[in-house]
């Protein structure tokens, strides 16, 4: 493929300004990236009107637009991300995947192997020596950055790869969906890319986040099953969720971590409120979204977290609340509506690229890791109904 495809730099540019808007933690120091990639995906949709279906993408971006206007009518408070970043994201999203076509996939599988070797160097740098990378232009609050290499600062201790991203998680994440971008090729990526494959599932592995180990777990599970239907389909789901048990029950750092979270979320208190962890914050979010499912909360912490006083308290004494949910967090904010349609146009999209089982099959993955790490308002996840797989 390498041989057959020809990438030029302009087009790596553009997969690694992609890769800089799903959230590089110092990715700050670029400024206007969305602006000026916003602007010219509305030249390039002018150009190209006769061959783009821009439908989809007016329709997504008109979804967040209308519920940040009802947002401030109903509120009174200008909702910017609704009404003008995640446009502009989506914008971008729309506009690179598209100029890169089917090279997208492999773009992005090439410069995450990049990426992943450069953090492989720097968490091992980190691990022998004791010595924590840092050029203080790229550091932010809670962070230590060389820009292509991030440690979030309980990270150190922890000894967890976060890679150019906000934490282990994220990263284990994107690498992840590597495997979901080439499902239907995943024996063919291996046979062809082997030492690549190799480097990413290390630092996958470096990473330890359960989430990670359990979609990664799953995306070989699915892949070995996407051709097989009735019983074998079925004894396979059930040897899936025995080996899932084992895994669970043998390896202590998983299962004691999990077990945890849990007895937090027995008792909604501060105590469970302040850990942050994905279950507790899951249920929280949840009971915000069931009181506006139509408009959402807005992204104000005082709006949002109006009925839990201690989470004001938090973000009035740290500056923010960091949930450890995902879509959840996105239909409180955002409610309903977006998010149907974002999940409309991903099964359309990929329906038609690669059928209907392989299709659930790869957006129960994507909702398992947008549901554990913020995802889904970052451009990967917004640009899924319009990537050519």
């Amino acid at each position: 493929m390498e041989d057959k495809i020809k990438v030029t730099k302009v087009e790596y540019l553009l997969g690694f300004l992609f890769l800089v808007l799903c959230n590089f933690t110092s990715g700050d120091v670029i400024p206007g990236k969305t602006y000026i990639l916003g602007a010219i995906c509305l030249f390039y949709m002018i150009r190209n009107l006769e061959k783009l279906k821009v439908n989809k993408i007016l329709i997504c971006v008109l979804s967040y637009i209308v519920v940040g206007c009802l947002q401030y009518h109903y509120y009174g408070y200008f909702n910017k991300r609704a009404i003008l970043e995640i446009p502009l994201l989506l914008l971008s999203g729309y506009f690179i995947v598209n100029y890169l076509g089917k090279k997208f996939p492999f773009i992005y599988f090439n410069l995450l192997f990049y990426f992943s070797v450069i953090s492989l160097f720097f968490f091992g740098v980190m691990i022998l020596t004791g010595f924590v990378p840092n050029l203080s232009i790229f550091d932010k609050v809670g962070y230590h950055s060389v820009f292509v290499y991030s440690i979030r600062d309980n990270e150190i201790s922890d000894l967890r790869n976060c890679g150019p991203f906000w934490e282990p998680g994220a990263f284990g994440g994107y690498l992840v969906c590597i495997g979901i971008l080439f499902f239907n090729r995943l024996d063919w990526l291996w046979k062809t890319y082997k030492r690549k494959c190799v480097v990413i599932l290390i630092a996958i592995f470096t990473t330890f986040s359960t989430q990670t180990y359990v979609c990664l777990f799953l995306l070989f599970v699915f892949y070995i099953l996407r051709r097989t239907s009735g019983a074998k389909l079925f004894g396979g789901i059930i040897l899936s969720v025995a080996i899932s048990v084992t895994v669970y029950t043998s390896l202590d750092f998983l299962g004691e971590k999990i077990e945890n979270q849990l007895k937090l979320t027995k008792d909604i208190d501060n105590d469970s409120l302040n850990s942050a962890n994905r279950f507790t914050t899951f249920l929280v979010e949840w009971s915000i979204f069931s009181k506006a499912p139509f408009i959402g909360n807005t992204n104000n912490p005082n709006i949002l977290y109006k009925d839990y006083p201690f989470i004001s308290w938090v973000v009035e004494e740290n500056g923010g609340y960091g949930s450890g949910s995902g879509i959840s967090t996105n239909l409180a904010i955002y409610g309903m509506y977006p998010f149907l349609i974002w999940l409309f146009f991903l099964f359309k999209n990929f329906k038609e690229r690669m059928g209907v089982k392989s299709t659930l099959m790869c957006i129960c993955l994507l909702l398992l890791l947008g549901n554990g790490e913020q995802y889904s308002d970052q451009i990967l996840f917004l640009s899924l109904p319009f990537i050519i797989i």
